[in-house]
Order: structure tokens, then sequence, then C-alpha cells
């Protein structure tokens, strides 16, 4: 299943990854920038735009798409978000971004569910400093996927 949701993903980044969004809210200044320039941003950065421009942003919204992607990258170390290339802040951004938009939006995470992900996923073991760093950029994220949800 969680194969299948990577094709999926992959097989849409080329045109999503392309598609230039505008950003607008109330009382910030108006962003445009693609959806490959989203994911390239550090996690915290990431999270303050989806919190700030919520309605206007266009992401990879599937929770086990998103999952299959984190399990690429931490089994290959690089993205499939090819073609439109993503060239992450770091591969710890890139994981916690994918690792927030697949959670529960009501369920913090922790250091224990970067772990239990990994572990579940069959994933390469992190340091207690990667997972720390994971966890709370993932929880960052995933605040702010819940603030624009409401």
């Amino acid at each position: 299943m969680i194969d299948k949701a990577l094709a999926e993903a992959v097989s849409n980044w080329t045109t999503m990854g392309t598609t230039v969004m505008t950003l607008t809210a109330d009382g910030v200044p108006d962003l445009t920038m693609t959806v490959a320039q989203l994911y390239s941003l550090p996690a915290t950065e990431f999270a303050y735009i989806v919190q700030t421009y919520y309605p206007s942003i266009v992401r990879i919204d599937s929770p086990v798409e998103n999952l299959g992607l984190l399990k690429n990258l931490a089994m290959t170390g690089s993205t499939a978000l090819t073609g439109v290339s993503v060239t992450p802040s770091t591969s710890n951004d890139l994981y916690a971004i994918f690792l927030g938009s697949a959670s529960d939006k009501t369920i913090p995470i922790s250091a224990d569910t970067v772990t239990a992900v990994n572990t579940i996923l069959g994933l390469p073991p992190l340091t207690p400093e990667a997972t720390a760093d994971i966890a709370a950029k993932a929880e960052a994220v995933r605040l702010a996927i819940l603030s624009g949800h409401g």
C-alpha cells in the first residue's frame, strides 16, 4: 500500500511540483512560489507558510503518500520527487515535512513517534539528536496544518 502511494505521489509530482502558487493572506505580503520550492524550505519555514497561507497552498495531502515519500527518503538518502527538483534544506527537514503531513492533525508528534514510525516502516535507526530534531520540526508542521485546516 505504501509503495503504491509512493508511485502515485511520484507520478503526480511533475505536474504538482511545477504548480505556481500565489499565496495571499490578510496582513502579510503575498508570496509566489512553486510547490517544489515549498518542499525545498526548512521545515519550520514550510510550517509558517502552510499555516499563514493555508487556503492557497498546494501540497501532498495524502498521509500514505507522505509515508511513502518518507520511507523512500530514509531508505535511499534522496527524494523520489524528481523531474521537478526538490532540494531539501536538510534530509531531516524533508523527513519532518513528510512526517508532519502524514500524521493525524490532533495527535502531537514526539521523539517516540519518530522512533515508532521508523520501527514500523523498518527504516534505519536515527541518532537521538536526529530523532529529537525531526520530532520538533514535524510537530511544527503538524501544528501548522491543524491551525490552517481549522
